[in-house]
């Protein structure tokens, strides 16, 4: 059975397994599968509205599933989604920007947003948003989403048959030729961040040394780089750390001493933004950076003091 006769037989429920999966950022082609599934049924093979309602199903389970995380581990499981990113915390701070402007709303457009997608809903469920307005704004923009997807498709049905023809002429090197690329793409970005950490590897410090260091009365400054998504999730830094958003770097560097070792800590995997910041401040003319190994998580997983903060009387993400 080839690939359109398999969405024809099997049409719904592969769309309800694909629209579930790729709200994770599986490395699935969700999007080509939409278009077909909508192409299909514009020949009347399948129904519009069932395919609708598949694709919808899917988006929201799989947002809901992900809202519960975050309400369960949020930190945690933002650096997991984040280990798929060449700049970790980009898409958090997308998300964060999306909500301070826009509220729960954030999550009608979040589909649309590369980035936004895959962390609206674990950032709602860390921020606690209430399970009704969530499961309201997300069902809307999932139905925006997958009306515009599956009708593009269902829209240019009639090309389906030339798409199909090019898949044909490929024969057996179509799925070897897609998977390679997938795989060439995931290669390139793991060396990209390899490349970044190994520049610093040599510089980092273990929580051990971090301990001993502030109990010996060592001149340091302590930088946090998570954003403030990722912080308010435990309201908790290092003892007298500085916050400072990656963005702002060209604003505030000036804040940083130059006179004293600089250790910077993050919540994404391996430490990737605080290894990104190091080279900016290098580039500024601080030398003494030093990224804290493991980021917050390790110095608490060591079981070491951490400063705590009331939450603010803020209920600006609550519109």
């Amino acid at each position: 059975m080839d690939f359109i006769g398999l969405i024809t037989a099997h049409g719904y429920w592969i769309v309800l397994v694909v629209a579930f999966v790729d709200q994770f950022g599986t490395p699935v082609p969700a999007i080509a599968i939409l278009l077909t599934a909508g192409a299909v049924a514009g020949q009347g093979r399948l129904s519009l509205v069932g395919v609708l309602a598949a694709a919808w199903l899917g988006t929201v389970v799989g947002d809901f599933v992900l809202y519960q995380c975050g309400r369960w581990r949020g930190g945690p499981l933002m650096r997991r989604l984040c280990s798929f990113s060449l700049a970790p915390d980009t898409c958090v701070r997308k998300t964060e920007t999306s909500f301070q402007r826009l509220g729960w709303k954030a999550l009608v457009i979040a589909k649309f947003v590369p980035g936004l997608a895959l962390f609206a809903a674990p950032v709602a469920g860390a921020l606690r948003m209430p399970i009704a307005p969530f499961l309201i704004f997300d069902s809307i923009g999932s139905v925006l989403y997958n009306v515009v997807v599956i009708g593009l498709g269902f829209a240019l049905h009639n090309q389906l048959d030339r798409v199909v023809g090019w898949f044909h002429k490929l024969g057996s090197a179509a799925i070897p030729l897609v998977v390679g690329a997938i795989l060439a793409y995931w290669a390139w970005r793991i060396i990209q961040k390899r490349r970044i950490l190994r520049s610093l590897r040599s510089r980092r410090v273990t929580p051990e040394e971090l301990h001993g260091r502030l109990k010996s009365g060592d001149p340091l400054r302590i930088v946090d780089l998570r954003t403030a998504i990722a912080y308010e999730v435990t309201r908790q830094t290092l003892p007298q750390a500085i916050r400072l958003d990656p963005e702002e770097l060209e604003e505030r560097h000036s804040d940083i001493p130059r006179d004293c070792d600089i250790v910077l800590y993050c919540t994404c995997p391996n430490e990737s933004t605080s290894a990104r910041v190091a080279l900016a401040l290098k580039k500024r003319g601080i030398e003494r950076v030093f990224p804290l190994e493991g980021g917050i998580e390790a110095w608490v997983s060591c079981g070491y003091p951490v400063d705590s903060h009331p939450p603010a009387n803020d209920t600006s993400t609550n519109r």
